[in-house]
């Protein structure tokens, strides 16, 4: 049994025409041409001609199940899709979020801020133990300067590594989810953001 909405949705209303050429279920063309050289421009006065429909290429028609797989997205084609848009999800999120602090300022959570606030902790730490000084300078997402100590840094860091770490970890668990989807149905119904 032909699923009818299925059919509306991919084909329209009927009466549906098959060109013949490709055997897809199409619409038919506004205008077609004749061998005489005079052009037929309405589609539904001369899908009532034979000889017009047989020139054309075209024939009536009815949607047959294979019609409707052939119309539907291919699961790995959407899988494509989806992953791509995590990925942009995921960008986003790591350029305009970020870690807040206890004290209500924000680091960023890209890769470079990683790095760079990762060099500034095992700096200090090293500084420190060689007593060259128990605090350092770091720099905000809103540009402000902030001085801190290797214990507040300390606990910072434990505090900013559980965040991103769960951060990735949504991540990938979304892209896992994606991955182990067996039906279209089922990746459109994944929310593909990444939350607070």
């Amino acid at each position: 049994m032909i699923d009818e909405e299925l059919a509306l949705a991919y084909f329209g209303e009927p009466p549906y025409y098959r060109y013949i050429p490709s055997g897809k279920v199409t619409k038919l063309p506004f205008s077609v041409r004749m061998p005489d050289g005079s052009v037929r421009t309405d589609p539904l006065q001369w899908s009532q001609d034979p000889e017009v429909m047989i020139y054309a290429g075209f024939e009536l028609t009815e949607i047959t199940e294979q019609d409707i797989e052939n119309a539907l997205p291919k699961l790995s084609e959407e899988k494509e899709r989806s992953i791509n848009q995590l990925h942009i999800n995921w960008e986003n999120y790591v350029k305009y979020n970020g870690f807040v602090t206890s004290e209500g300022w924000s680091l960023g959570i890209d890769t470079n801020d990683v790095s760079l606030l990762t060099g500034a902790f095992l700096l200090l730490k090293e500084g420190s133990s060689l007593g060259l000084g128990d605090a350092t300078t770091i720099v905000d997402m809103d540009g402000v300067q902030h001085t801190i100590n290797l214990q507040d840094m300390t606990t910072l860091m434990l505090q900013y590594g559980q965040f991103r770490s769960l951060k990735s970890q949504q991540y990938s668990d979304k892209l896992q989810s994606i991955k182990n989807a067996t039906t279209i149905q089922e990746l459109n119904n994944l929310d593909l953001n990444i939350g607070e």
